[in-house]
This record gives structure tokens, sequence and C-alpha cells, in this order.
């Protein structure tokens, strides 16, 4: 299966708002789901600890199994 979107990706809750595009390729078996590609943050914001914080950039990195995936996310706060 291969999933793409430039963006509207969209993954909110618990103080979370952001928006993703992704560019993946699903194979395996149910018991056994491999990802490979990669998901892009468009735009996004959390807040933690009643403190908003403003996403600069973010990458999530699949390369097989959902457990191995990496993320690099950087944000600020003022």
């Amino acid at each position: 299966l291969d999933v793409t979107a430039q963006r509207g990706v969209l993954i909110r809750g618990r103080g979370l708002d952001s928006d993703w595009g992704v560019n993946l390729d699903v194979t395996g078996q149910p018991d056994n789901i491999l990802i490979n590609g990669r998901a892009t943050l468009s735009r996004g914001s959390l807040e933690l600890a009643r403190r908003p914080f403003e996403f600069e950039s973010g990458t999530i990195t699949f390369e097989g199994p959902v457990d191995s995936a990496r993320m690099a996310i950087s944000a600020t706060r003022e």
C-alpha cells in the first residue's frame, strides 16, 4: 500500500495540533506490518505544562517495524 499526501494528515489531541505530509510504503502481514518512508511536518504546535511551543521542523523516518521509527522534531517557545 502506498500512502502519499503533500499535507493534510492531521494529528491532534492532548495539547498537540499538527499537520504532516507523508510518503510511505506499507507492506507485510497484519501481525507484522512494515512501513518504509517519511512523514514531514508542515506546521504544528504543542501546549506543554500550559506553555505553548511552535514546531519549527519535524521528520519521522520509518524503516521497517513501526517501533523502529525515528523522530527528529524541533520547537521553540517565546
